[in-house]
């Protein structure tokens, strides 16, 4: 398998990424990541060559690396052939239709293996996504090459902090891009009544690689044990839609209008693939920097930024709505799953149905069951009803 070096796609995640490397195609790009961060071949964003941003990627970088760049490596590809999600689901991709793209970055070791507050990684990179596709479409169609795909995603000192299912301007109306307890992406939209409709965009999947191996000059920070962890990330961006894989998954193209015409004028002029890469471009340079402010938040206060974290997923504390009345949790919080009907599968085959209450400290989810016990669910799939 040869890694593709020249010429150079993703030019907007090079900016901001310590390492991008392309494929055309791929089995796996989470595969693919844990070997290279397993082989120390990614020493730009592991311990030790950018050990000092490790703690605070905000500090500037040493003179032979590219000044500003998050700790973060980038593998994606155009077509994915084997690719796994959660719980061993496939998924896989055709080429040119899909954001097939795996982020590793490295975090203190009692993070990542802390039960107590480890499943908020997941979480953190579901909210990058969010985040960073609302930032995306809020500028789509794309603003001249001259503009930084991070200036919404600065610094700490200026991050933009998204209003929580704030609506997105070039989205359906109606509808908002949510997750979907504990790993995917979703566009929900109102339906009337209180209730809602939502359909899969995308899922992420998160695994921790262990640096003990990794020949570099120590994998650690500040003398604090580092491991490293892929998001895999997987969005349908211009699937039609008697291709989507189920019946409850859309694509970028079927929800957002702005994106359906960039995509549509480039496929007239035979320029189809390069659209997707440019939307593909965009959407990865924004999950790197969102991805580092958010983690950079959760290393340097975990208890704080669980606090956050959990009330801007529940909607906990949320302000008014501009009409002064005050909106419900589907509104207010990123997760869409809190208030819904849910039916629960686990790992051993069995599955009961009840209802998602809310989230615990510990990023489980609260579950009611039919005849009211509440349980937390750590690893499941959970359907909404």
């Amino acid at each position: 398998m040869t890694v593709s070096r020249t010429p150079e796609p993703l030019p907007l995640t090079r900016e901001v990424a310590g390492d991008v490397r392309w494929l055309a195609s791929v089995d796996s790009t989470n595969r693919l990541a844990a070997q290279l961060a397993a082989s120390g071949e990614l020493n730009r964003v592991l311990p030790g060559k950018y050990a000092g941003n490790l703690n605070d990627s905000r500090v500037e970088a040493g003179p032979d690396d590219a000044a500003g760049r998050r700790p973060v490596a980038v593998i994606a590809a155009g077509e994915q052939t084997a690719g796994r999600g959660r719980l061993d689901h496939k998924w896989e991709s055709r080429p040119g239709e899909s954001f097939i793209v795996s982020f590793v970055t490295a975090v203190p070791r009692r993070l990542a293996t802390d039960p107590g507050v480890a499943g908020w990684l997941q979480m953190i990179a579901g909210l990058a996504t969010v985040d960073a596709l609302r930032e995306v479409l809020r500028v789509f169609p794309p603003q001249p090459r001259s503009s930084s795909p991070s200036s919404s995603f600065s610094s700490s000192s200026g991050c933009h902090e998204p209003v929580p299912g704030e609506p997105t301007r070039d989205i359906e109306q109606g509808m908002r891009l949510k997750l979907k307890w504990p790993n995917d992406i979703f566009a929900v939209e109102t339906v009337g009544n209180g209730a809602s409709e939502g359909r899969k965009l995308g899922g992420i999947l998160a695994q921790m690689v262990s640096l003990d191996g990794v020949a570099a000059a120590g994998n650690a920070a500040d003398g604090e044990p580092m491991v490293a962890i892929v998001f895999g990330i997987g969005l349908n961006l211009a699937i039609p839609a008697d291709r989507l894989p189920t019946p409850q998954s859309t694509s970028l193209q079927l929800i957002a209008p702005a994106v359906a015409k960039f995509l549509e004028a480039s496929s007239a002029s035979h320029d189809s693939a390069a659209a997707t890469a440019e939307l593909t471009d965009r959407i990865a340079a924004g999950i790197v920097t969102r991805l580092d402010d958010l983690l950079h938040e959760f290393r340097r206060d975990t208890p704080g930024t669980v606090t956050r974290l959990l009330r801007r997923m529940t909607g906990e504390g949320a302000a008014a709505s501009r009409d002064g009345v005050a909106e419900d949790a589907m509104t207010a919080g990123e997760c869409w799953t809190i208030g819904r009907e849910v039916e629960v599968h686990y790992v051993d085959g069995s599955a009961e149905r009840g209802t998602a209450v809310g989230l615990n400290a510990d990023a489980s989810l609260q579950f009611r069951t039919a005849d009211g016990q509440l349980k937390p669910v750590t690893t499941a799939d959970v359907g909404v009803l």
